[in-house]
């Protein structure tokens, strides 16, 4: 969206997001400037990790190859919680990239009550729903339209577009106490970023 001009701008989406959350704002920010939202691997419309690669160091890869895509040589990085990790690894691992760093929603260490609201939310993810109506239930959304898509209709029902890697992840974090591998230290990477 938007048109050239200012340094572009480009949105990562959070866990329970997609890049259709940030087309409002990405719309709102075009006056000036080229903006995307995208869809990272296994969300939305991106493919899934077949090798089930979801580390921040991969993620961050992706973005830099939308980036490269997008014949971008430098953007504003725009991340949303768990999308703010692949923002900050490519702030810190390839500084000539980011003009700039917004990170929304987002500390590499998560408050225990939210963290493990949001395992237990992930968790119980069921494998597809029997309508639009029980995915809006389950994702706690009033908005119908981004639930429709957010989803897709398979044979079995309505299947969220977030790889079930993820649910299937949270559910051993709640069965072990083992946390998802990021690959990285955060706060490491956040030491490494220099730009504003």
């Amino acid at each position: 969206l938007g048109r050239p001009g200012a340094i572009p701008l480009i949105v990562v989406h959070g866990l329970s997001y997609f890049s259709y959350d940030w087309l409002g704002v990405a719309a709102a920010l075009g006056h000036e400037r080229e903006v995307v939202a995208m869809d990272m691997r296994g969300f939305g419309d991106s493919d899934c990790s077949v090798a089930k690669d979801y580390s921040v160091p991969a993620m961050g890869r992706d973005l830099l190859a939308v980036l490269d895509a997008l014949g971008w040589r430098r953007a504003v990085l725009v991340g949303h919680s768990m999308g703010a990790r692949s923002a900050t690894y490519v702030a810190a691992k390839a500084p000539d990239r980011a003009a700039g760093l917004v990170l929304v929603d987002y500390t590499p260490e998560n408050a225990p009550a939210g963290a493990q609201r949001v395992t237990e939310k992930v968790a119980n993810q069921p494998d597809a729903f029997a309508s639009i109506e029980a995915a809006m239930q389950y994702l706690g959304a009033a908005d119908r339209k981004r639930v429709e898509a957010y989803v897709k209709r398979t044979d079995a029902g309505y299947v969220l577009k977030r790889d079930l890697f993820f649910r299937d992840q949270f559910r051993k974090a709640l069965e072990t106490g083992e946390r998802p591998k990021l690959g990285v230290d955060m706060w490491q990477l956040l030491a490494e970023v220099h730009c504003p």
